[in-house]
């Protein structure tokens, strides 16, 4: 009883999910007028969301593979940590290289600034255990 009331409501919602893509797309939509129109300047602001999320990021990496690697690899506090920050690091100039492949992005040191103080951040929090 159960599946015949919903089978009909599911069948309904994903013929309307897929109904877009049955449909013609106009002119003003068309991939090619959209690649042609002028990039607009990318904007890096020091003070950005974006800013935020690479720091925390960096701060828990940096926090989480020093805690992993003391106490799953036997490895001391000191030397987990500089292996973690260099692996944040790293991921970091990572992101940052695969965000200057994208057509309306580039490297951003500013992120990358970010994530050193994330990962400075991180040092603190576990000098502070």
């Amino acid at each position: 009883m159960f599946r015949s009331k919903i089978l009909p409501i599911f069948v309904g919602l994903l013929f309307l999910g897929f109904a877009p893509c049955f449909g013609q797309v106009s002119a003003k939509n068309d991939s090619l007028n959209i690649a042609r129109k002028p990039a607009k300047p990318i904007v890096d602001k020091w003070i950005a969301p974006d800013k935020g999320l690479h720091l925390l990021g960096s701060m828990m990496t940096t926090i989480a593979g020093t805690k992993t690697l003391q106490h799953h690899f036997a490895i001391d506090a000191h030397k987990g940590r500089l292996w973690a920050a260099g692996f944040t690091f790293s991921l970091g100039v990572g992101k940052e290289l695969w965000d200057s492949t994208k057509p309306h992005n580039k490297f951003s040191w500013k992120d990358l600034c970010a994530d050193v103080a994330g990962m400075l951040l991180g040092g603190l929090i576990l000098d502070f255990e």
